[in-house]
């Protein structure tokens, strides 16, 4: 149970500080693709590193392969847009878009379910919405490519 307390405070520690570090990085010359390829390279070396720490191996089912695939082409396209969007955008509004995720999500499975959430639900997206904007803030220049 430690370690996963442990796992998760670095994780959230690490998450918390990825935009500021790239808008640094942006300010010093880094551009946009170059410090998502570094990112990916990086994180590479962890994983293989872990993998032979921990004997395990890096091989996939063959049922596994089309959805690391797709998870990876996600997950790349979620870095890319998060980490070029601070060099249009306030990270604070880059964080506050980032966690609008949950609200979308919630108003897809309600189209597709075609049934409205619970008002606890609804209540609660929307002062979690709230202490988002209130932490981060939203201020800056509101440039359409770092919101789209």
């Amino acid at each position: 149970m430690f370690l996963g307390i442990i796992l998760a405070l670095s994780s959230g520690i690490a998450l918390g500080s990825i935009t500021s570090f790239a808008a640094l990085s942006y300010q010093h010359g880094v551009e946009p693709l170059g410090l998502i390829a570094l990112r990916g390279l990086i994180a590479a070396v962890i994983m293989l590193a872990v993998c032979v720490v921990q004997k395990e191996s890096m091989v996939l089912k063959k049922g596994g392969v089309k959805y690391a695939l797709m998870i990876g082409t996600a997950l790349s396209m979620v870095g890319f847009g998060y980490m070029s969007s601070v060099a249009y955008i306030t990270p604070g509004l880059a964080v506050a878009i980032l966690f609008l995720f949950p609200i979308v999500v919630l108003a897809i499975d309600s189209l597709r379910l075609r049934k409205m959430p619970p008002a606890a639900t609804i209540t609660g997206f929307g002062i979690a919405l709230v202490g988002i904007v209130s932490c981060v803030g939203i201020g800056g220049p509101l440039h359409p490519v770092g919101i789209l």
